[in-house]
């Protein structure tokens, strides 16, 4: 009986491995420690990836890029250069990623608006083409201009005069209008579209010019009687008025 109950002391004095009280006590407290410093460090990585996270997002959000905006109304045809915008800083998005950031008039020179852009608008390079757009409602006519010193460049507005083809504005049968002695405009909206080539047939030379379908068929009609002359024109508004000109 004796033998029996120190058996059953003696193996209430270990532990479940074997070990003494003391050294299983230890053993748990050096555990719970090392469980305490890796929930600490596992906290810590965690919050210094929650602040990670956030950051990007913040960055994201306000990251920006610089594009080029309209300084000015550009109509579809107008010849653009680097002076037609100006350079902005805007949000990086999916929608802008091709946006146009910079213009190299050395050659991009012969760049044209393909479309109507608003002053502010972003340049994208759908916008632009290499040739001349013809607007809507013109049509593209060769014209023989008066001999040129220095042809208008393609996109450069024009207004086209001669010595016939138009009557006094007070008849009112809308063939035009009497800009000077002699000489009356047959089209005021006229755009070139290319360069002057050579007319075999009279020897002088034909140049691409878009404008309006009535003003096609008035400069057709002056110009088998008699000389054309440009005259740079500013291009007119969205309402129809040249710019610069006062309401």
């Amino acid at each position: 009986m004796m033998l029996s109950m120190l058996h059953i002391f003696d193996s209430r004095s270990t532990s479940e491995h074997g070990r003494p009280p003391r050294q299983a006590h230890a053993h748990g407290l050096r555990t719970r420690r090392l469980d305490r410093r890796a929930r600490k460090v596992l906290a810590a990585c965690c919050a210094a990836l929650a602040v990670l996270c956030t950051l990007e997002c913040v960055v994201t959000a306000t990251a920006t890029r610089d594009v080029l905006t309209a300084s000015r109304e550009i109509h579809a045809g107008d010849a653009v250069v680097t002076s037609d915008f100006i350079p902005a800083a805007v949000p990086v998005s999916d929608a802008l990623e091709r946006a146009v950031d910079h213009l190299d008039d050395g050659t991009n020179a012969a760049s044209y608006a393909l479309i109507d852009i608003r002053k502010g608008d972003v340049l994208l390079p759908t916008m632009l083409t290499a040739t001349p757009a013809v607007a809507t409602g013109h049509t593209v006519i060769d014209v023989r201009i008066g001999e040129l010193n220095k042809p208008f460049a393609p996109g450069t507005h024009i207004a086209l005069t001669a010595a016939t083809g138009c009557s006094p504005p007070e008849t009112g049968d809308g063939n035009g209008e009497v800009v000077g002695e002699g000489l009356c405009m047959v089209s005021a909206d006229a755009i070139v579209m290319g360069t002057p080539r050579d007319d075999a047939a009279t020897g002088g030379s034909l140049t691409p010019v878009a404008m309006p379908a009535a003003d096609a068929m008035r400069t057709l009609q002056a110009q088998e009687t008699g000389p054309i002359l440009a005259i740079r024109a500013a291009p007119a508004t969205a309402d129809g008025a040249k710019e610069g000109e006062g309401g």
